[in-house]
């Protein structure tokens, strides 16, 4: 994932806390966070790790977050011309990835060589670049700037191309109304079902992508975590009997009509058939619970699994 944050204020922190858990996304480059010194050193996301530089006085400051569960090695973090972080990734079978965030504040000129300072690995790298730059190559309606065409070669030079929707191009970016483009450069690590939705948070786009590192008949892609399931092995029966039975006590009450007691469901907890509960709540929530959907939905199935388990595992009883 991709994000120009345009100042990462606490309402932005939990917009993209949402679509990292939503989308379950194991990587995500930030620019234009505007986050001090301080609140560098203390941005925490739940279930992620951070790496950042602070912004200067005319800059912008960049961030890259990982999944916290995957082993990073954190490289150099540069304030200069072009503000960039970089990290990598490593992957299973000894493959990694080097990720890199990159803002180049508007109205400067660059050089080929303050681009290769961009240059930290000769395998795999991804950039995510808040370029401030317009070429040819990628809109016709805008002449190219300097920026654009010193990026242009640089891209050539050194191999870097943009995958977009399974197709190849040399740069692409992603513009609503005047505002600059963003560009994601890659090379040797392919990107596929590339999207860019905007965010009104920023008035840039949140970019989605799928990144496949490896060999090219055989990618290997960086692993999604599993929805969650409820290890009902170690489920402790006695408390969830006494949790049911206590909170059956407190719904029946003397004075409650006797329409409303009839459609309270009452089970006789203690025959009930917990292999029969584990392996029904186990099937529904395998059957139910996909990657892509979001938590709600997640927890309404999760609900609907139980209760189905519940209805086929435990007898009705007074």
């Amino acid at each position: 994932m991709q994000w120009y944050s345009a100042a990462l204020i606490q309402a932005k922190v939990l917009v993209l806390h949402k679509t990292l858990v939503e989308e379950n996304v194991t990587f995500c480059l930030l620019s234009e966070t505007k986050l001090s010194c301080a609140k560098v050193s203390s941005f925490t996301i739940a279930g992620y790790q951070h790496h950042g530089v602070s912004y200067p006085s005319k800059g912008g400051g960049v961030s890259i977050i990982v999944r916290e569960d995957l082993p990073v090695e954190v490289g150099l973090t540069v304030v200069a011309s072009i503000e960039h972080a970089h990290a990598t990734i490593h992957m299973s079978e000894g493959l990694a990835l080097t990720v890199t965030s990159a803002y180049f504040p508007p109205g400067r000129t660059y050089t080929t060589s303050q681009l290769d300072t961009l240059l930290t690995t000769s395998g795999p790298h991804l950039i995510g670049a808040d370029a401030n730059a317009h070429a040819m190559a990628w809109d016709r309606a805008i002449s190219t700037d300097t920026l654009g065409g010193v990026l242009v070669q640089w891209c050539l030079d050194n191999d870097y191309v943009i995958f977009i929707t399974l197709e190849i191009a040399l740069t692409h970016t992603t513009r609503h109304g005047p505002s600059a483009p963003d560009a994601t450069i890659s090379r040797e690590c392919p990107l596929e079902s590339w999207t860019a939705s905007f965010s009104p948070d920023s008035g840039h786009y949140i970019i989605l992508f799928e990144v496949a590192v490896g060999d090219d008949n055989e990618p290997l892609r960086f692993p999604r975590p599993r929805a969650p399931i409820y290890a009902w092995k170690k489920t402790k029966c006695s408390r969830s009997r006494q949790m049911s039975n206590a909170q059956c006590n407190k719904c029946l009450k003397e004075k409650m009509g006797v329409h409303k007691r009839e459609r309270l469901p009452i089970y006789a907890w203690k025959k009930a058939k917990w292999s029969r509960f584990r392996e029904m709540t186990n099937t529904q929530c395998n059957k139910r619970l996909k990657e892509k959907i979001s938590i709600r939905k997640r927890e309404r199935l999760l609900t609907s699994a139980i209760r189905i388990a519940t209805a086929a595992a435990v007898p009705r009883g007074g």
